[in-house]
C-alpha cells in the first residue's frame, strides 16, 4: 500500500492461449478454440487508469458429492500440411492435417500420455479425419482394441496400452487413396493431485444443478494460487491461496461450464 512495486508487490492474473479449451454453452460441453491465423496472444501493461482486482470467491452450499478427480481432456494435433480436396488436390484456405497416410506412408504409430489417470475407469478418443478417398480401408488400433469410427467416442478401458496406431489397407487397382488425420481428443478421469507439479487444470462436472467439493491433494509448501474461470472468462476470481501445502477442499456449482487453474 505505499504506491511503490518494489520486492513485497506481485501482479496476478489468468491468461488465456489463442488456442484452448473452452464451454460452449449450446453443445453445455467443453470444446477446443484453434485459431488458424496467430500462435502467440499478446497483452501490454497499462500504466493508470481504474484499479483492476481479482475478488475472491465464496460458496458456502453444501455439496452433495465429494470429487477427488476430475474428467480431463487434451487435444493431440499438429498443424503440418494443408488439407486436400475430395478430389485429392491441395486445398486453398486454413483447413490443416496432422499427417496424411498414402502408398509411401500407410501406417503412423503414435503414444499418447495419461497423467494421474484413474485407471480404474472408462476414458475415451475420438480421431478426427479430414479429406479422405472413397476406395481406402482405415483401421485405428490401441492395443489390442479397434477404434476407429469417424468423429465418434470410443471407450477405452485398458491403461496399460499408450501407442495408438493408424494403418491404411489401399485396393490394388487404385493406389492413389489417402487418408488424413486433422487431430485426436481424449477424455479421462485425472486424480485431483498436485504430485510434482506446478500447474493444473480442473474442468467441472457437466451434471447440472448440484453442488459438488473439490478434493485437492499433494499441493505444493510454496504459495499456490486456485483461479476460479467462469465459462464467460470474464469475472475470473480467486478460490484461494494456500501456502502450507497438504490438501485444500473448496465448493462450486456444477453443469454452468466453470474451470479452475491451480498454479504454484
Amino acid at each position: 500500500g505505499n504506491g511503490i512495486f518494489d520486492a513485497d508487490d506481485y501482479l496476478l492474473a489468468y491468461v488465456t492461449g489463442v488456442c484452448d479449451w473452452y464451454y460452449d454453452t449450446a453443445s453445455r460441453d467443453y470444446d477446443y478454440n484453434f485459431n488458424h491465423y496467430e500462435s502467440y496472444r499478446y497483452y501490454w501493461l497499462k500504466k493508470g487508469g481504474s484499479n483492476s482486482t481479482i475478488k475472491q470467491f465464496n460458496c458456502n452450499a453444501v455439496p452433495s458429492i465429494t470429487l477427488s478427480q476430475f474428467l480431463n481432456r487434451v487435444r493431440y494435433k499438429q498443424s503440418n500440411e494443408l488439407m486436400w480436396t475430395y478430389g485429392g488436390k491441395p486445398k486453398g484456405g486454413l483447413e490443416w492435417i496432422w499427417i496424411r497416410l498414402n502408398k509411401y506412408l500407410m501406417s503412423f504409430p503414435y503414444t499418447l500420455t495419461f497423467p494421474d489417470v484413474d485407471t480404474n475407469t472408462t476414458g475415451y478418443i475420438k480421431i478426427v479425419s479430414g479429406s479422405t478417398s472413397n476406395n481406402c480401408s482405415t483401421s485405428v488400433s490401441f492395443g489390442d482394441s479397434l477404434l476407429y469410427d469417424s468423429c465418434a467416442w470410443k471407450p477405452i478401458t485398458n491403461w496399460c496400452d499408450s501407442v495408438l496406431t493408424i494403418k491404411l489397407t489401399i485396393k490394388l487397382a487404385d493406389r492413389s487413396d489417402y487418408f488424413e488425420l486433422k487431430h485426436l481428443d481424449v477424455k479421462y478421469w485425472r486424480h485431483l493431485d498436485m504430485s510434482g507439479k506446478k500447474s493444473l487444470r480442473i474442468y467441472s462436472p457437466l451434471d447440472s444443478g448440484i453442488i459438488v467439493a473439490y478434493q485437492l491433494s499433494n499441493l505444493p509448501s510454496e504459495r499456490t494460487f486456485i483461479f476460479r474461470i467462469p465459462s464467460d472468462e470474464l469475472n475470473i476470481s480467486l478460490v484461494n491461496i494456500i501456502s502450507t501445502g497438504g490438501s485444500y477442499s473448496w465448493t462450486d456449482t456444477a453443469g454452468i461450464g466453470i474451470q479452475y487453474f491451480v498454479c504454484a
